[in-house]
Protein backbone atom coordinates (compact mmCIF):
# COMPACT_ATOMS: atom_id res chain seq x y z
CA UNK A 1 0.00 0.00 0.00
CA UNK A 2 1.44 3.46 -0.87
CA UNK A 3 2.51 5.80 1.93
CA UNK A 4 -0.17 8.49 2.30
CA UNK A 5 1.78 10.52 4.84
CA UNK A 6 2.18 14.18 3.87
CA UNK A 7 5.01 16.49 4.88
CA UNK A 8 4.85 20.22 5.62
CA UNK A 9 7.67 22.73 5.96
CA UNK A 10 7.41 25.63 8.39
CA UNK A 11 9.83 28.53 8.81
CA UNK A 12 9.91 31.09 11.60
CA UNK A 13 12.18 34.00 10.75
CA UNK A 14 12.57 36.33 13.73
CA UNK A 15 14.94 39.22 14.34
CA UNK A 16 17.19 37.17 16.63
CA UNK A 17 16.88 33.64 15.23
CA UNK A 18 15.42 31.72 12.31
CA UNK A 19 14.09 28.20 12.70
CA UNK A 20 12.65 25.61 10.32
CA UNK A 21 10.58 22.52 11.06
CA UNK A 22 9.14 19.65 9.05
CA UNK A 23 6.04 17.88 10.32
CA UNK A 24 4.04 14.96 8.99
CA UNK A 25 0.28 14.65 8.60
CA UNK A 26 0.56 11.84 11.17
CA UNK A 27 1.55 14.41 13.79
CA UNK A 28 5.31 13.93 13.97
CA UNK A 29 7.95 16.65 14.21
CA UNK A 30 10.54 15.11 11.92
CA UNK A 31 13.23 17.76 12.09
CA UNK A 32 14.11 21.26 13.30
CA UNK A 33 17.03 23.51 12.38
CA UNK A 34 18.21 26.97 13.41
CA UNK A 35 20.22 29.88 11.98
CA UNK A 36 20.79 33.51 13.03
CA UNK A 37 17.70 35.66 12.55
CA UNK A 38 17.08 38.76 10.48
CA UNK A 39 14.34 41.20 9.49
CA UNK A 40 13.12 41.47 5.92
CA UNK A 41 13.39 45.06 4.73
CA UNK A 42 11.50 45.07 1.43
CA UNK A 43 13.74 42.83 -0.76
CA UNK A 44 15.60 39.89 0.75
CA UNK A 45 19.39 40.39 0.94
CA UNK A 46 21.82 37.79 -0.51
CA UNK A 47 23.12 36.82 2.93
CA UNK A 48 19.53 36.39 4.17
CA UNK A 49 18.73 34.17 1.21
CA UNK A 50 21.83 32.11 2.03
CA UNK A 51 20.64 31.80 5.63
CA UNK A 52 17.26 30.44 4.51
CA UNK A 53 18.95 28.03 2.09
CA UNK A 54 21.16 26.65 4.89
CA UNK A 55 18.21 26.50 7.25
CA UNK A 56 16.07 24.41 4.91
CA UNK A 57 18.95 22.19 3.75
CA UNK A 58 19.64 21.25 7.38
CA UNK A 59 16.00 20.55 8.25
CA UNK A 60 15.57 18.34 5.14
CA UNK A 61 18.65 16.39 6.26
CA UNK A 62 17.36 16.00 9.82
CA UNK A 63 13.90 14.94 8.70
CA UNK A 64 15.09 12.57 6.00
CA UNK A 65 12.69 14.23 3.59
CA UNK A 66 13.39 15.51 0.09
CA UNK A 67 12.10 18.93 -1.07
CA UNK A 68 9.91 17.32 -3.70
CA UNK A 69 8.16 15.33 -0.94
CA UNK A 70 6.91 18.50 0.78
CA UNK A 71 3.18 19.04 0.18
CA UNK A 72 3.14 22.71 1.18
CA UNK A 73 5.38 25.25 2.93
CA UNK A 74 4.74 28.34 5.04
CA UNK A 75 7.24 30.98 6.13
CA UNK A 76 6.46 33.40 8.96
CA UNK A 77 8.98 36.22 8.62
CA UNK A 78 9.73 39.32 10.64
CA UNK A 79 9.32 42.33 8.33
CA UNK A 80 6.38 41.03 6.30
CA UNK A 81 4.37 44.13 7.15
CA UNK A 82 3.27 45.98 4.02
CA UNK A 83 0.87 44.71 1.32
CA UNK A 84 2.78 46.49 -1.47
CA UNK A 85 5.98 44.61 -0.54
CA UNK A 86 4.41 41.19 0.04
CA UNK A 87 4.39 39.93 -3.54
CA UNK A 88 8.12 40.49 -4.07
CA UNK A 89 9.00 39.15 -0.60
CA UNK A 90 6.93 36.04 -1.34
CA UNK A 91 8.88 35.48 -4.56
CA UNK A 92 12.21 36.10 -2.82
CA UNK A 93 11.55 33.72 0.07
CA UNK A 94 10.28 30.93 -2.20
CA UNK A 95 13.38 31.33 -4.35
CA UNK A 96 15.69 31.27 -1.30
CA UNK A 97 14.23 27.97 -0.05
CA UNK A 98 14.12 26.57 -3.62
CA UNK A 99 10.45 25.74 -3.38
CA UNK A 100 7.63 26.65 -5.80
CA UNK A 101 5.96 29.95 -4.95
CA UNK A 102 2.50 28.50 -5.68
CA UNK A 103 3.10 25.90 -2.94
CA UNK A 104 4.44 28.44 -0.42
CA UNK A 105 2.61 30.80 1.95
CA UNK A 106 4.31 33.92 3.36
CA UNK A 107 3.01 35.59 6.54
CA UNK A 108 4.36 37.72 9.38
CA UNK A 109 6.13 35.76 12.11
CA UNK A 110 3.45 36.68 14.65
CA UNK A 111 0.90 34.68 12.65
CA UNK A 112 3.13 31.60 12.77
CA UNK A 113 3.48 32.03 16.53
CA UNK A 114 -0.30 32.13 16.99
CA UNK A 115 -0.68 28.89 15.00
CA UNK A 116 1.84 27.29 17.35
CA UNK A 117 -0.17 28.52 20.31
CA UNK A 118 -3.56 26.93 19.79
CA UNK A 119 -5.83 25.10 17.38
CA UNK A 120 -8.89 27.01 18.61
CA UNK A 121 -10.41 29.36 16.00
CA UNK A 122 -10.85 32.27 18.41
CA UNK A 123 -7.52 33.31 19.88
CA UNK A 124 -5.18 36.21 20.55
CA UNK A 125 -1.41 36.29 20.85
CA UNK A 126 0.85 38.71 22.69
CA UNK A 127 4.60 38.23 22.30
CA UNK A 128 7.02 40.50 24.10
CA UNK A 129 10.63 40.21 23.02
CA UNK A 130 12.66 42.68 21.00
CA UNK A 131 9.30 44.38 20.39
CA UNK A 132 5.68 43.58 21.22
CA UNK A 133 3.84 41.56 18.58
CA UNK A 134 0.08 41.10 18.83
CA UNK A 135 -2.15 38.97 16.58
CA UNK A 136 -5.80 37.96 16.84
CA UNK A 137 -8.34 35.90 14.92
CA UNK A 138 -12.03 35.09 14.97
CA UNK A 139 -11.58 32.04 12.76
CA UNK A 140 -8.76 29.92 11.42
CA UNK A 141 -6.92 31.49 8.53
CA UNK A 142 -8.23 35.00 9.29
CA UNK A 143 -5.36 36.23 11.47
CA UNK A 144 -4.94 39.99 11.84
CA UNK A 145 -2.23 42.12 13.42
CA UNK A 146 -2.78 44.66 16.14
CA UNK A 147 -0.74 47.87 15.67
CA UNK A 148 1.99 46.05 13.75
CA UNK A 149 3.95 49.29 13.25
CA UNK A 150 3.71 50.32 16.93
CA UNK A 151 2.16 53.67 16.10
CA UNK A 152 0.38 53.58 19.45
CA UNK A 153 3.81 53.32 21.14
CA UNK A 154 3.72 50.28 23.42
CA UNK A 155 5.11 50.67 26.92
CA UNK A 156 8.72 49.44 26.89
CA UNK A 157 9.73 48.44 30.41
CA UNK A 158 13.43 48.38 29.54
CA UNK A 159 13.39 51.96 28.28
CA UNK A 160 11.26 53.05 31.22
CA UNK A 161 13.79 51.46 33.56
CA UNK A 162 16.60 53.59 32.14
CA UNK A 163 14.51 56.73 32.64
CA UNK A 164 13.72 55.71 36.22
CA UNK A 165 17.37 55.10 37.06
CA UNK A 166 18.43 58.38 35.44
CA UNK A 167 15.86 60.27 37.52
CA UNK A 168 17.08 58.52 40.66
CA UNK A 169 20.63 59.59 39.87
CA UNK A 170 19.73 63.25 39.25
CA UNK A 171 17.41 63.43 42.26
CA UNK A 172 13.99 63.69 40.62
CA UNK A 173 12.93 60.35 42.07
CA UNK A 174 13.81 58.72 45.39
CA UNK A 175 16.53 56.09 45.26
CA UNK A 176 15.63 52.44 45.71
CA UNK A 177 17.83 49.32 45.54
CA UNK A 178 16.83 49.01 41.88
CA UNK A 179 19.33 51.73 40.98
CA UNK A 180 22.32 49.93 42.46
CA UNK A 181 21.22 46.61 40.99
CA UNK A 182 21.07 48.05 37.46
CA UNK A 183 24.37 49.92 37.76
CA UNK A 184 26.02 46.71 38.96
CA UNK A 185 24.46 44.66 36.14
CA UNK A 186 25.57 47.15 33.47
CA UNK A 187 28.98 47.57 35.15
CA UNK A 188 28.62 51.34 35.10
CA UNK A 189 29.56 53.93 37.72
CA UNK A 190 26.76 56.37 38.51
CA UNK A 191 28.57 59.29 36.88
CA UNK A 192 28.90 57.43 33.56
CA UNK A 193 25.32 56.15 33.32
CA UNK A 194 23.75 58.95 31.27
CA UNK A 195 26.70 59.15 28.87
CA UNK A 196 26.80 55.38 28.35
CA UNK A 197 23.08 55.07 27.64
CA UNK A 198 23.02 58.08 25.30
CA UNK A 199 26.01 56.85 23.31
CA UNK A 200 24.66 53.31 22.97
CA UNK A 201 21.09 54.23 22.04
CA UNK A 202 21.57 57.44 20.05
CA UNK A 203 25.11 57.33 18.66
CA UNK A 204 25.50 53.54 18.28
CA UNK A 205 28.66 53.82 20.37
CA UNK A 206 28.86 50.74 22.57
CA UNK A 207 32.22 51.51 24.13
CA UNK A 208 30.71 51.90 27.61
CA UNK A 209 27.72 49.54 27.43
CA UNK A 210 26.33 47.31 24.71
CA UNK A 211 22.81 47.54 23.34
CA UNK A 212 22.52 43.82 23.95
CA UNK A 213 23.04 44.39 27.68
CA UNK A 214 20.26 46.97 27.69
CA UNK A 215 17.83 44.33 26.37
CA UNK A 216 18.63 41.93 29.23
CA UNK A 217 17.49 44.03 32.19
CA UNK A 218 14.05 42.45 32.70
CA UNK A 219 15.27 39.74 35.14
CA UNK A 220 16.86 42.49 37.27
CA UNK A 221 13.59 44.45 37.41
CA UNK A 222 11.69 41.28 38.28
CA UNK A 223 14.12 40.24 41.02
CA UNK A 224 13.81 43.68 42.64
CA UNK A 225 10.02 43.56 42.28
CA UNK A 226 10.03 40.24 44.12
CA UNK A 227 11.83 41.96 47.03
CA UNK A 228 9.09 44.64 47.03
CA UNK A 229 11.19 47.45 45.59
CA UNK A 230 8.60 50.23 44.95
CA UNK A 231 10.22 51.53 41.75
CA UNK A 232 10.43 48.02 40.30
CA UNK A 233 6.80 47.40 41.34
CA UNK A 234 5.72 50.52 39.47
CA UNK A 235 7.47 49.31 36.31
CA UNK A 236 6.04 45.78 36.56
CA UNK A 237 2.52 47.06 37.16
CA UNK A 238 2.86 49.39 34.16
CA UNK A 239 3.96 46.65 31.77
CA UNK A 240 1.27 44.23 33.00
CA UNK A 241 -1.34 46.96 32.56
CA UNK A 242 -0.12 47.55 29.00
CA UNK A 243 -0.37 43.84 28.17
CA UNK A 244 -3.93 43.72 29.50
CA UNK A 245 -4.97 46.80 27.51
CA UNK A 246 -3.67 45.22 24.29
CA UNK A 247 -5.34 41.88 25.06
CA UNK A 248 -8.64 43.54 25.95
CA UNK A 249 -8.64 45.54 22.73
CA UNK A 250 -8.00 42.43 20.65
CA UNK A 251 -10.73 40.51 22.49
CA UNK A 252 -13.21 43.22 21.49
CA UNK A 253 -12.18 42.71 17.87
CA UNK A 254 -12.56 38.94 18.20
CA UNK A 255 -16.03 39.48 19.66
CA UNK A 256 -15.78 36.86 22.37
CA UNK A 257 -14.13 36.19 25.71
CA UNK A 258 -14.18 32.41 25.37
CA UNK A 259 -10.76 32.70 23.80
CA UNK A 260 -7.24 31.32 24.20
CA UNK A 261 -4.83 34.10 25.17
CA UNK A 262 -1.36 33.03 24.11
CA UNK A 263 1.80 34.59 25.53
CA UNK A 264 5.33 34.32 24.19
CA UNK A 265 8.58 36.16 23.62
CA UNK A 266 11.83 36.17 25.53
CA UNK A 267 11.00 39.18 27.73
CA UNK A 268 8.13 37.27 29.33
CA UNK A 269 9.54 33.74 29.20
CA UNK A 270 12.85 34.73 30.78
CA UNK A 271 11.36 36.87 33.56
CA UNK A 272 10.54 34.53 36.46
CA UNK A 273 7.97 31.97 37.53
CA UNK A 274 6.41 34.54 39.86
CA UNK A 275 6.04 37.12 37.09
CA UNK A 276 4.56 34.57 34.69
CA UNK A 277 2.04 33.40 37.28
CA UNK A 278 1.07 37.00 37.98
CA UNK A 279 0.58 37.68 34.27
CA UNK A 280 -1.56 34.58 33.71
CA UNK A 281 -3.61 35.20 36.87
CA UNK A 282 -4.28 38.86 36.10
CA UNK A 283 -5.30 37.99 32.55
CA UNK A 284 -7.81 35.32 33.54
CA UNK A 285 -9.17 37.47 36.37
CA UNK A 286 -9.67 40.49 34.10
CA UNK A 287 -11.13 38.52 31.19
CA UNK A 288 -13.41 35.84 32.62
CA UNK A 289 -13.82 32.91 30.24
CA UNK A 290 -10.39 33.25 28.67
CA UNK A 291 -7.63 30.67 29.03
CA UNK A 292 -4.22 32.32 29.41
CA UNK A 293 -1.22 30.17 28.57
CA UNK A 294 2.03 29.91 26.66
CA UNK A 295 2.31 28.49 23.17
CA UNK A 296 2.26 24.70 23.07
CA UNK A 297 4.39 24.47 19.92
CA UNK A 298 7.24 26.57 18.51
CA UNK A 299 6.42 29.12 15.77
CA UNK A 300 8.23 27.05 13.11
CA UNK A 301 5.84 24.18 13.81
CA UNK A 302 3.01 26.72 13.87
CA UNK A 303 4.01 27.77 10.34
CA UNK A 304 4.00 24.13 9.24
CA UNK A 305 0.50 23.74 10.74
CA UNK A 306 -0.70 26.73 8.73
CA UNK A 307 0.76 25.07 5.62
CA UNK A 308 -1.19 21.91 6.44
CA UNK A 309 -4.40 23.89 7.03
CA UNK A 310 -3.96 25.64 3.68
CA UNK A 311 -4.26 22.32 1.84
CA UNK A 312 -7.20 21.08 3.88
CA UNK A 313 -5.72 19.09 6.78
CA UNK A 314 -7.87 18.90 9.92
CA UNK A 315 -5.98 20.99 12.46
CA UNK A 316 -7.27 19.96 15.90
CA UNK A 317 -6.13 16.29 15.79
CA UNK A 318 -2.91 17.22 14.03
CA UNK A 319 -2.14 19.88 16.67
CA UNK A 320 -2.86 17.48 19.53
CA UNK A 321 -0.64 14.78 18.01
CA UNK A 322 2.20 17.26 17.58
CA UNK A 323 1.68 18.53 21.10
CA UNK A 324 2.16 15.03 22.52
CA UNK A 325 4.95 14.00 20.14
Amino acid sequence: MPNKNKFFLGIDGGATKAEAAIISSAGQILGRSQQPGFMLMNRIKPEQADCLALLTAEVYKQAGVKPEEITFACAGMCGVDFPDEHDQQWTDVASAISYPREKTLLVNDGVAALWGGTYRPQAVLLQSGTEIAAVYRSQLGQEKHFDILNMGVNFDIRRALLTTVARMIDGREPETPLKAAILEFLKLPEEKFAEAIYKARILNDESLVSKEMLTRTMPIIVSQWETEDPAAAELINAVLAEYLVIIGTMLKKVGSRNVDVIFGGGLIKNASKTFIEELLNRTEKRFAGCTAKFAELPPSVGAALLAAYTVGEEIKPLFKNLESY
